[in-house]
This record gives structure tokens, sequence and C-alpha cells, in this order.
């Protein structure tokens, strides 16, 4: 019988510095002799000292490099799909530190489901320095977790389940290739350059499991997922909820979602009664409130902007 072939893909863009730290992590996986492992990065465009980073790293791990020029999340998605020869695909972000039994702990639940085609383990957030007080409650609470891509099932290896929102984030995911292949990421989703969207990848894996497709929970196969300073304000979940909201508007274009938006409850909402919450809760209630507050202001107008760009014809 042929070992099985995994590739643990990532995809960069001007993250040098993170990106050791994950490649670092990944030198400290476990490899049973049974499976055949490779890495492949695609250079999406980079201008900083990436190129470097990988070269450190090209006599200590399986690794390969691809370049997509089209800039994109989707795109650079779709190049490794492209360049991979595996039997899996194990997706994980270039600002991740993998646990050294990662690799191992898919690898067995891929024996022991071998009709999965969708696999996904938890990510758990770790954030630079000391986070404002806010934020740490906010997120314990899951408030603005998925903000963090923080995942956790649990500790069992449950289906996993779009219709209950039981699916992987894209930090910690492995897909068969027969089906990755044939599901191809959409570019009108995911981040771009000035573009915040998000979503690209769970779209597929909602695409793949509903096609009937089964998927399993792996709670062994963890990843922490670094959070710089930046990252920890009140800008960036603005930016990452009207991003998320652009997103709903796009992929249920045909939906109930988009013909609400277009609604006059929505434009009040987004334009009048949800940021007067906010501005109402930001200093006298609990971060859990005003959070929320925030979140559902920020979807509204991500909602709104996407209602507003399809009248205009954009």
């Amino acid at each position: 019988m042929p070992r099985l072939h995994v590739t643990t893909a990532i995809c960069t863009w001007n993250r040098s510095r993170s990106l050791g730290t994950t490649l670092a992590s990944l030198r400290r996986l476990k490899v049973s002799p049974d499976t055949r492992w490779d890495v492949l990065v695609v250079n999406n465009n980079c201008t900083d000292d990436t190129d470097a980073v990988l070269a450190r790293f090209a006599d200590c791990l399986p690794l390969s490099v691809a370049f997509e020029s089209r800039q994109g999340l989707s795109h650079a998605r779709n190049r490794a799909v492209e360049a991979t020869g595996g039997d899996y695909i194990l997706w994980t972000d270039d600002d991740t530190v993998v646990d050294p039994g990662w690799l191992e702990a898919y690898v067995e639940a891929i024996g022991r489901w071998p009709e999965a085609a969708v696999f996904g383990g938890p990510i758990t957030p770790k954030f630079e320095g000391t986070p404002p007080r806010w934020l740490v409650r906010a997120t314990a609470a899951g408030t603005v977790s998925n903000a963090y891509a923080a995942r956790d099932l649990g500790p069992s290896p449950i289906a996993l389940d779009p219709s209950n929102d039981k699916i992987p984030y894209g930090a910690n995911y492995a897909v068969r290739m027969t089906e990755q292949r044939a599901y191809a990421y959409d570019p009108r989703l995911g981040p771009n350059r000035g573009e915040h969207l998000v979503g690209e990848e769970t779209n597929v894996m909602r695409r793949i499991l509903g096609a009937g497709f089964e998927g399993r929970w792996v709670p062994g196969a963890g990843v922490e997922h670094m959070i710089p300073k930046e990252r920890q304000t009140e800008a960036y979940l603005r930016t990452y909820y009207v991003g998320l909201g652009r997103t709903i508007a796009r992929t249920n274009s045909a939906g109930a979602e988009r013909q609400s938006v277009g609604s006059a409850a929505w434009i009040w909402l987004a334009g009048a009664a949800l940021p007067m919450k906010y501005i109402m809760t930001r200093y006298t209630a609990p971060p859990t409130v005003w959070c929320d507050a925030l979140k559902k202001m920020s979807v509204a107008r991500g909602l709104l902007m996407e209602y507003r760009a399809t009248s205009r014809g954009d």
C-alpha cells in the first residue's frame, strides 16, 4: 500500500517575520515513516524579505515554493491546489504555531475516517504582549472570537455540520485533494490588498459538505494564531466585521440576507439604531455588550455597502 502523501500549504503576503515562526514550528512536527509529507508556500507578491526567510528553511524542511501574481488569498489558495500532488492538503496560515502532534493527529483521523473529505482542528489566539482587558473579556466570552479565528468545537471528534456552524476556520483545516480540486476558492472572497473580505475557505468547506461529503473535527490537531498589537484594537474589529458583512452579502446574493439588506429596516439599523447602541454602551456597559453592538453595527454596515454597490452596478 503506498504511503499517504500530505502537503502542508501556506499562502503568504508580507508577513516574513511570522512566517519564519510558523516554519520553525513545522520543524518540530512528528512525522511517521509511513507518511510522505511536504510543505508548499505560495508567495503572493511579497515585497518584504519573504524569499530570504524561505531560503533559511530550504535545507531543514521538505519545502517548495510557488508564486502567484494575482493578488488575493483565494488566488493564492487556488495556486497551491494546482501545485500540490498530495492525497490531502493541510492548510495553515503564515501567522500560526502548529502543535508538534498536529500532523500525526490529521493522519490518524484520515486513517480512521477515510470516507471524510474535510477535517479541522482547534485554533487558539495568542496575543502579542498584554492585550487590552476589554478585549480579553470579549474574546473569552466569544463575543469577538471569530475576528481572531478562535475555534474549538470540543474534545470529541464530532461530525462537521455547516447547518450548525460546526466547521473549521482557515488557519487549521484539511481537505482531500479529489474534492479540493473540484471546489475552487472564489476570488470575490477572502483577504486582498485593500479588501478586508473573509470566508473564502468556509465557503469551500460548506460547498463540499453541502454536496454530501463527510467531515470530522480533529481535537488533537491544534494551532496557535499569533495576534499582533495592531489587531488588538476597536478599529481592527470594525474592519473585520464590515468585511464579514460584505462577505455575507456576496455569498447570499440570491438569498434572504441580500433581500433583507435592501429593506428600509436594514438601512435604518445600519445608519442609526446600531451605531447609537454602540455609542450609548461604549463607556457604560461591559465589553461583552458594547463589543457586540460594535460587531452588529459593522456587519450591517458591510451589508449595506454591498447593497449599495450592487444597486449602482459596481
